[in-house]
This record gives C-alpha cells, sequence and structure tokens, in this order.
C-alpha cells in the first residue's frame, strides 16, 4: 500500500477511537437545584344566605278548627255540657223567647298566634377572628293584606336556630360555619287574626339578612 493510502486509513482509525462517548459518572446524573417559596392567600370575610324569594303555606279546615276549639279530630262541631237547670221560656209580645246562653270561648287567643317557621334559612359564612354571624329578620309591613279589605296583623317578626321551640328574638348570633356545612335556622311570626274574616291569600313580605359583625 502507497505511504500517503496507509497514513490516510490511519487518521481515519485515529478520529474513530476519540468519538467514543465514556459513560457519564452517577455523580455527574445526579446533579439537581431546588428552592423554597414562602406564599400566602388573602383570604376574605363571605356570607352566602340561602333563602326563598316566595313561600306560599296554607293552613287545613280541620287545623284552624283545632286551633279554635282544641278538636284534634277536625270536627266543626263542639259539643258543651247540657246547660245547667232549666231554661226558662218567657212571652215577649206575642213571642215566646228562651235564651240558651251558647259558650262560645275559644281554645286558643287568635290575636296572639306564633307561625313557628323551621328551617327557613341556611347561611355559610367565614369571619374573621372574634367575629359572628347576626341574622335579622324585619317585615317591609306590619300586616299580612287579604281579600276585600281583610287582614293579619304581625306583632313581631323572631329569628333563631333551628331544631328548637319557636325563635323569640328578633336577631340571632352565631359563629361563621364556614363554606361547606352551613348554619340552618328557624322564623317565627306572631300573628294577630282578629281582623281576618274572609277567606283567601294573606299576603306580605319580610327581609332576612345575614352580616358579619
Amino acid at each position: 500500500m502507497p505511504k500517503k493510502s496507509f497514513a490516510r486509513v490511519a487518521l481515519i482509525a485515529l478520529l474513530a477511537a476519540t468519538l467514543v462517548v465514556a459513560p457519564v459518572s452517577k455523580e455527574a446524573a445526579a446533579q439537581s437545584a431546588s428552592g423554597a417559596t414562602a406564599f400566602s392567600i388573602s383570604f376574605p370575610n363571605v356570607v352566602v344566605l340561602h333563602y326563598w324569594s316566595q313561600l306560599n303555606m296554607a293552613i287545613s279546615t280541620n287545623d284552624l278548627t283545632s286551633l279554635l276549639i282544641g278538636n284534634t279530630s277536625g270536627d266543626s262541631d263542639e259539643g258543651t255540657a247540657p246547660a245547667s237547670g232549666t231554661i226558662s221560656i218567657t212571652d215577649n209580645s206575642g213571642t215566646l223567647e228562651a235564651d240558651a246562653n251558647i259558650s262560645y270561648s275559644s281554645a286558643t287567643d287568635v290575636s296572639d298566634i306564633t307561625l313557628h317557621i323551621q328551617n327557613a334559612w341556611a347561611v355559610r359564612a367565614v369571619g374573621g377572628s372574634g367575629e359572628e354571624v347576626q341574622m335579622s329578620f324585619t317585615a317591609s309591613s306590619s300586616s299580612l293584606s287579604g281579600p276585600t279589605g281583610n287582614s293579619i296583623d304581625v306583632n313581631n317578626y323572631f329569628v333563631g336556630a333551628s331544631g328548637g321551640s319557636a325563635p323569640s328574638s328578633s336577631t340571632y348570633n352565631f359563629t361563621p360555619p364556614g363554606l361547606v356545612n352551613p348554619e340552618v335556622g328557624d322564623i317565627a311570626l306572631e300573628l294577630d287574626m282578629t281582623d281576618a274574616e274572609e277567606s283567601g291569600n294573606y299576603t306580605g313580605s319580610w327581609t332576612l339578612q345575614a352580616e358579619i359583625v
């Protein structure tokens, strides 16, 4: 082989040998970098009030009768004990008259009836340290308007916790319950039905308000 060709072959062989990649060491592969970041989220006060924008209610004849005479069977007849003694019949200018003196006392004072509405509202809320949610219950009018000028007066509006007796305060305070499990509550109205002399719908409106205090 000519000397020039032999030299060329030797040079190519040398270059090929130098291109062989050496294996990467474990120390080089384990190289890394990290950094810690402190962060915060400014979480605001928030109040979410769940309420009905329209609430239609009805009382049955049986329940209203039971309210008036305490007859839980729903009958509208109220029998009383026989009149004591004998009732005298007298002559009044040719007309015979007798006074049976019927008793008609009501079992309940209809001028002071409590309407207890359970589970009427719910609140989810987040507040600051030591803060509470205050519920208030007010009305746009002091009476419910009925047919032909009839009305039912509302003497008081009350709000409170659910699961117990009727509320008796116009405000109710509680610890903010968070965003998942709400505080659920009741309302109560003190009704005066004295001027309700006609059947039909008696309408009005109220306002529930929840605020952080």
